[in-house]
C-alpha cells in the first residue's frame, strides 16, 4: 500500500495464496489515521485530506493536510488556479496583471487583438476598407462629408452600405455599426466581438472558452491550463495515483502519489506503478525482483515457496519502514540467534528466529517497538521475546543494542536508542524466549513500531570516533582498570593497589606503583594529567584524614624522575571521597561520590602546575558547587566528571534512585536531567566513565563518552556516546562493544580517538 492509502492494496504480480505482508495494521501509527480498513496520513492523502473522506478534487494535491492547486511546472499558482503567465489575460506577465478589454495576452504582454479584416491603427482597430480616419491605409482620413467606400474616399455610399461617422459601412457586419449606425458591439474578455446578420456575436480567442455559457463574462475558462476545461469545455484531466495538471489544452502528469511513479513513461494511465508490491519496479523504476522473490515494502525478498520463507534467512530479511509495520512471516528455523545474547544470559532460544531490516536513509536515531502477545498462562502477563540488533547479518559480534522482554514487562516493549549513519543497514534478529506454557510464541501476524529521529552525528560522522578497534599488547600484569589517562609518549591504566604506564606503540610496560614508591594510601580511583605534571587521586573518606591526602602530584617531568607532594588542602572537609578528576584549562576539577542519604555531591577545583616550596606547602582547593540530593534526585554515588565552556557533565548511579546523566550550567542554575535509568546504565565502579570530545574546538563538546550499559542488561563491556550534549534534544547511542573492558576511558589528545582497557587480556584499546 502506498502513503497516504490511494490504492486498494493489490499487487497482480505476487502470489495471493502466499501472504507476505498482512491486510493492514492492527493499529495506526504516530502520524496516520484508521480510515476504513487502512492507516492513511491524513497529511498527504488526497482522498482523505486533513480528514477520513475529505477528497481533493482534480488537480489538487494534499500538503499538510490541505488541499490545494498543483500546477505543471510551466505554470504559476495564481490565486488558486494554475495560470500560463505567457498568455493568460488575467493573468499576463504576473499574477493579477489583467490584460483591458479587446486586448489578448502574448509573450507575457497585453495586446490590441483585431477582429479579422481590420487592422491596428494608431492603437486601435480599423476596417481599411470603410475607416473614415484610415481609409485605405492608417492615417489616410477622408475629408469632411465623404465616406470611406471599399478603401476609397467618395461622396455617398451605394448598394446595401450606410454612412456611419463619415464611413460606408454594413449594419449587417460592422461590429462598430450592427445593426444600426453607433451601435459597437462591446469588448468580450478571452475573445473578440463581431457582427452577424445586425446582431452582436462573439467568438473565443484560442484556448480560451465560454464554458459556463454566460455570455456577459465572454471567454472566462483558460483552455490551456484548466484541468477540469483542458484544450476544450468539459475535459477534465484525470489520472491514476497522480496529481494532474494542464498544460497548452493538454493533460499532463504533475506529480506521482507517495508510493507510486510513472515507470512505463506513459501519462494517460497515471502513476501506475506502486513502489513497495510491484516486483518490476521494486522500490524505484526499473528495479526488478529475480525468480522466486516478491516485492515486500520496496524490497525484493524470498518468497514463501521458493526458498526461505519471509523473514527466514539474511536474504529474506522483511524490510521496516518508519511507523507501525505489521508483518506476516514464514520462518521455519533457528538460524542466528543459536547462543545467549548479551542482555540476557537465561532467555529461552525457542526459534525460529525472525530477520527484519532497516536501511536508514539519513543520520538517524533509530528505536523498535514489538507489539508481544498475550500469556497463555496469565492474563496479565505477556509472552518473552528476545530481540538483537546487529550492523552484520547473523553476525553477533556486530550487535549494537539488546532487547529482553520478559513475560512481566509491558505489552509494547521498546530498544533502546541506537544512532547509525546514512545508508546503514540494521538487522533486526526477533526469537521467542518464553517456555511452552508461554504459548503462543510471536505472533503472526507481528507488529514493530519503526521510530527515527535524523541527529547531527553518528559512529564516525559528526565529531564521533568510528568503531574500529585495535589492540595494544602491554604484558602488564593483572590491574583493574578504575582509572585511565594518555600523554604524548605513554598510555597509563590503574586502580587502587597497581598503576602502570605502556608506550603507545606498545612493548615493556612500566610498575609506577614501585616506582614512585607509591602506597594504597597514594593510589586511589582517578588521575590526571597536565603538561609534564601528573597528579594521582586518592580515594580516602574523612573518616581516614583531614583536609590533606587527597590529592598527590608524583612527577613535574612527565615521569622521567617521581617525586610525591601532598599537592592540595580542601577546605571544609569533603562530604566523601574523590572518584572523579578531569583537567580544564589550568585547574583540576574533582568531584565527590557521595551517597549517603542527604548527604550533597560536592564539585572542587585546584589550581594546577603550582611549585610547591617552603613558603607555598600546598594549593588551597576551591569548593565551586553543592548539589543537594534532596533537591535533585539520583545525584548521589556520582563517579563520572567532566565539563566545557558550558556545563559541568556528572554520570551518577545512586543506589536509592536511579542512574542518571546530569548537565550542570558552569555559570549556575540546577542540574539537568539528560537520560535517567531505564535508557541510561553506567559501570558503577569505574571513575573515568565519562568524557567529552569538541572536535570543532568551540568551548562546547560535540560528544560526550562514557562506559556503561543498555537498559536491558549490564554490560560492562559497551562505550556509548551522546551526540550534541548541550543542544536541546541530545540522543544516547552503543558506540561499540570492547571485550574484557570493565571501565576505565581517555581521549589520546593527540588523535581524538577513544582508549580503554581489556582486562581479559590485559591490553589497551584503541577505538577510533
Amino acid at each position: 500500500m502506498g502513503c497516504g492509502g490511494d490504492d486498494d492494496g493489490t499487487d497482480p504480480g505476487v502470489d495471493a495464496s502466499t501472504p507476505l505482508v498482512d491486510a493492514g495494521p492492527l493499529e495506526c501509527a504516530d502520524g496516520t489515521t484508521r480510515c476504513g480498513t487502512e492507516c492513511v496520513s491524513t497529511s498527504e492523502s488526497r482522498r482523505n485530506c486533513g480528514a477520513c473522506g475529505n477528497a481533493c478534487a482534480a488537480g489538487e494535491a494534499c500538503v499538510d493536510g490541505e488541499c490545494g492547486v498543483l500546477c505543471p511546472s510551466s505554470q504559476t499558482e495564481c490565486g488558486g488556479t494554475c495560470a500560463d503567465l505567457a498568455t493568460d489575460r488575467s493573468n499576463c506577465g504576473e499574477c493579477g496583471n489583467a490584460c483591458g478589454a479587446g486586448q489578448v495576452c502574448a509573450d507575457g504582454e497585453c495586446a490590441v487583438s483585431c477582429p479579422e479584416g481590420q487592422v491596428v491603427c494608431g492603437g486601435v482597430c480599423a476596417d481599411l476598407q470603410s475607416s473614415h480616419a484610415n481609409c485605405g491605409e492608417c492615417g489616410n482620413a477622408c475629408a469632411p462629408g465623404a465616406v470611406c467606400n471599399a478603401g476609397h474616399c467618395e461622396i455617398t455610399c451605394g448598394g446595401s452600405l450606410a454612412a456611419c461617422d463619415g464611413a460606408c459601412v454594413s449594419l449587417a457586419t460592422s461590429p462598430d455599426h450592427c445593426g444600426a449606425c453607433g451601435n459597437a458591439c462591446p469588448a468580450v474578455a478571452g475573445g473578440t466581438p463581431f457582427c452577424s446578420n445586425g446582431s452582436c456575436r462573439f467568438e473565443c480567442s484560442a484556448l480560451q472558452g465560454d464554458c459556463n455559457g454566460i455570455a456577459t463574462d465572454g471567454c472566462e475558462t483558460p483552455l490551456a491550463t484548466d484541468v477540469e476545461n483542458c484544450g476544450g469545455c468539459g475535459i477534465g484531466c484525470e489520472l491514476a495515483d497522480a496529481v494532474a495538471g494542464c498544460s497548452a489544452g493538454e493533460c499532463v502528469l504533475a506529480s506521482c502519489d507517495a508510493g507510486f511513479d510513472d515507470c512505463d513513461g506513459a501519462p494517460e494511465n497515471g502513476c501506475e506503478a506502486e513502489l513497495a508490491t510491484d516486483a518490476l519496479n521494486c522500490g524505484a523504476c526499473g528495479t526488478v525482483c529475480g525468480v522466486d522473490q516478491a516485492c515486500v515494502r520496496s524490497t525484493c525478498i524470498a518468497a514463501g515457496g521458493g526458498g526461505a520463507g519471509a523473514g527466514d534467512r539474511c536474504e529474506s530479511a522483511i524490510p521496516l519502514t518508519v511507523g507501525t509495520n505489521t508483518i506476516t512471516w514464514e520462518a521455519a528455523t533457528n538460524d542466528y540467534l543459536r547462543e545467549r545474547a548479551s542482555c540476557s544470559t537465561s532467555a529461552g532460544l525457542n526459534g525460529p528466529d525472525i530477520v527484519l531490516s532497516y536501511t536508514a536513509p539519513a543520520n538517524q536515531a533509530l528505536t523498535f517497538t514489538f507489539h508481544k502477545a498475550n500469556s497463555a498462562s496469565s492474563a496479565t502477563s505477556y509472552a518473552p521475546l528476545l530481540v538483537s540488533l546487529v550492523t552484520t547479518c547473523g553476525d553477533p559480534d556486530s550487535e549494537i543494542a539488546c532487547l529482553y522482554a520478559s513475560t512481566l514487562s509491558a505489552a509494547m516493549q521498546p530498544t533502546d536508542q541506537v544512532v547509525v549513519p546514512a545508508g546503514t543497514t540494521v538487522y533486526v534478529h526477533v526469537i521467542d524466549s518464553g517456555t511452552a506454557s508461554d504459548l503462543p510464541p510471536l505472533p503472526n501476524p507481528l507488529t514493530v513500531d519503526v521510530t527515527a529521529t535524523q541527529v547531527a552525528c553518528a559512529p564516525g560522522i559528526g565529531g564521533v570516533v568510528g568503531n574500529t578497534q585495535t589492540d595494544v599488547i602491554t604484558n602488564i600484569g593483572t590491574v583493574t582498570a578504575d582509572y585511565l589517562a594518555v600523554d604524548d609518549e605513554y598510555f597509563y591504566v590503574g586502580d587502587s593497589s597497581a598503576f602502570f604506564r605502556a608506550p603507545r606503540a606498545g612493548g615493556s610496560h612500566q610498575d609506577i606503583e614501585a616506582a614512585a614508591g607509591l602506597t594504597s594510601s597514594h593510589l586511589g580511583a582517578a588521575m590526571a594529567i597536565h603538561g609534564d605534571d601528573i597528579y594521582m587521586v586518592e580515594a580516602t573518606t574523612s573518616s581516614t584524614v583531614g583536609s590533606r591526602g587527597r590529592l598527590f602530584r608524583i612527577s613535574r617531568d612527565g615521569g622521567v624522575t617521581w617525586r610525591i607532594e601532598d599537592y592540595a588542602d580542601f577546605f571544609p572537609i569533603p562530604a566523601d571521597d574523590f572518584r572523579s578528576a578531569y583537567v580544564y584549562g589550568d585547574k583540576l576539577y574533582l568531584l565527590t561520590e557521595e551517597d549517603s542519604t542527604g548527604v550533597s555531591t560536592e564539585i572542587w577545583s585546584v589550581d594546577l602546575g603550582v611549585t610547591l616550596d617552603d613558603t607555598t606547602r600546598f594549593v588551597a582547593a576551591v569548593q565551586e558547587r553543592v548539589l543537594s540530593p534532596s533537591s535533585t534526585p539520583g545525584m548521589g554515588d556520582c563517579n563520572g566528571l567532566t565539563r566545557d565552556a558550558t556545563y559541568f557533565y556528572l554520570a551518577c548511579v545512586d543506589t536509592t534512585s536511579t542512574d542518571t546523566l546530569f548537565r550542570v550550567p558552569v555559570a549556575g542554575g540546577a542540574p539537568e536531567v539528560m537520560f535517567a535509568s531505564p535508557a541510561f546504565d553506567i559501570n558503577s565502579s569505574v571513575s573515568s566513565t565519562l568524557r567529552g570530545g569538541d572536535t570543532d574546538a568551540d568551548g562546547t563538546f560535540d560528544v560526550l563518552y562514557l562506559v556503561g550499559a543498555a537498559s536491558s542488561g549490564d554490560f560492562t563491556d559497551t562505550v556509548q556516546f551522546v551526540c550534541e550534549p548541550a543542544g536541546p534534544s541530545p540522543t544516547l547511542s552503543t558506540l561499540a562493544n570492547v571485550t574484557g573492558m570493565t571501565g576505565g576511558l581517555a581521549i589520546d589528545p593527540a588523535t581524538g580517538a577513544l582508549v580503554t582497557f581489556d582486562d581479559s587480556a590485559d591490553e589497551f584499546v584503541v577505538i577510533q
